[in-house]
């Protein structure tokens, strides 16, 4: 051991309210920053939906651990999450789900 400190600045010293836990599937991870951070991609403009979903698990994986193969799962729920971040808008060419008609609003 060097002596260095190697953890990532979230897990030492962040303020605990700027963490965020997202559940992916049956785990959970912590993102610092995750408000932040879907703001900072909603600004990038991005309307292709892989693209974003790209862009947002990169902004994640720099925040937080996503575990080995929970990439695609977590794509998925930064999705969900941003997409309520942006007031539920779909991003283009995304179909509506069999529950859309249940929706508020």
């Amino acid at each position: 051991m060097t002596g260095k400190d190697t953890r990532p600045l979230a897990c030492s010293t962040a303020d605990p309210a700027l963490l965020s836990e997202v559940k992916v599937g049956n785990r959970r991870i912590l993102i610092f920053g995750l408000d932040g951070m879907l703001d900072g991609v909603a600004a990038l403009g991005i309307t292709d939906e892989e693209i974003l979903r790209a862009e947002l698990l990169r902004q994640a994986g720099e925040r937080g651990r996503i575990p080995w193969g929970l990439e695609d799962a977590a794509a998925d729920a930064l999705l969900v999450l941003y997409r309520q971040r942006q007031g539920g808008r779909r991003v283009a060419g995304e179909r509506e789900g069999p529950c859309a008609d249940r929706r508020d609003g």
